[in-house]
């Protein structure tokens, strides 16, 4: 290698054999250098120059995509408590949007759930399933037509279970909604929803997450016609059920009136979440007829 070297040099360079030996190892370093640095530019040159317009490598969705491939097989697969992942795809972004609004008689709740996936397999209909539940006591959960096929599988009146057509070719991206709505009798009682113990005046609304990685998960509270309370440090919070321990977090309160419109927001947002967790947010407001920030 060293005479392949030294005789390529040589015609580059007639001289070179005639320098001392430490002058052709410095030389032999310099060029060595040059030749790698030529390599990583013209490597690295349409990534710098895409970074440059602002497109940069979405190293997030490379990690959460490892994991799922690595999470095919249950972490304990003789624990029957182990959790099976999803590793068909994963959810880049997860927004749960909750619109509650009260009239005379009924407290109801909108729901719309919008997915973000990002499919490391062919996706096709059987590989995306939906479920809304009542832990709260509704009476009805009435299924809501959503931006995909949808196939009902076995509904009752507090629960609502069906696939979603979603066709995909692998490294792709699609971005879908499901949606339902929740009827419940006033006035409402003390109950448990989840990890929340929830009065007349409150609600919480829960995201079970049993196999899935998702990169962000968001819970979006709304009313015009509920006036909320300052949420409390616990108010939103992520049950492991690996664990049994629940992490508490304080949600985000936003108001706003404008053209005789007020309303009410509350957010709470979670990063990287992995199978076998529920992330939830607790909301309560003031009995009708107080008002105030």
């Amino acid at each position: 290698m060293k005479e392949l070297f030294e005789g390529f040099i040589e015609k580059l360079w007639p001289l070179f054999p005639f320098y001392p030996p430490w002058a052709k190892v410095i030389f032999a370093l310099c060029f060595a250098s040059v030749l790698v640095a030529v390599f990583v530019f013209g490597t690295w040159y349409s990534t710098a120059a895409a970074a440059r317009e602002g497109f940069v490598t979405d190293t997030e969705l490379v990690n959460l995509a490892l994991e799922a491939r690595k999470a095919t097989h249950a972490d304990k697969p003789n624990d029957a408590g182990a959790v099976q992942a999803n590793s068909r795809y994963v959810i880049q972004e997860a927004t749960m949007v909750v619109r509650l609004e009260n009239t005379d008689a009924q407290h109801v709740a909108d729901v719309r759930i919008f997915y973000t996936l990002f499919a490391l397999d062919p996706l096709t209909a059987a590989d995306f399933d939906e479920e809304y539940h009542s832990m709260g006591g509704a009476k009805v959960v009435a299924y809501l037509a959503g931006s995909e096929n949808e196939h009902l599988n076995e509904p009752t009146q507090s629960m609502k279970r069906y696939s979603v057509d979603v066709e995909v070719p692998r490294g792709g991206r699609l971005t879908l909604m499901t949606a339902a709505r929740f009827f419940y009798d006033l006035p409402l009682a003390a109950r448990q929803v989840h990890q929340f113990a929830v009065s007349g005046t409150e609600d919480a609304w829960c995201y079970p997450n049993e196999r899935d990685f998702i990169g962000q998960l968001t819970i979006i509270v709304e009313s015009d016609s509920l006036d909320f309370v300052e949420p409390r440090s616990g108010d939103a919070s992520m049950w492991d059920k690996a664990t049994g321990t629940v992490k508490p977090g304080a949600p985000v309160r936003r108001r706003s009136e404008s053209e005789a419109v007020k309303h009410n927001l509350l957010l709470a947002r979670w990063v990287n979440v992995r199978p076998g967790t529920r992330a939830g947010l607790k909301v309560g407001w003031k009995p009708a007829g107080q008002n105030g920030p």
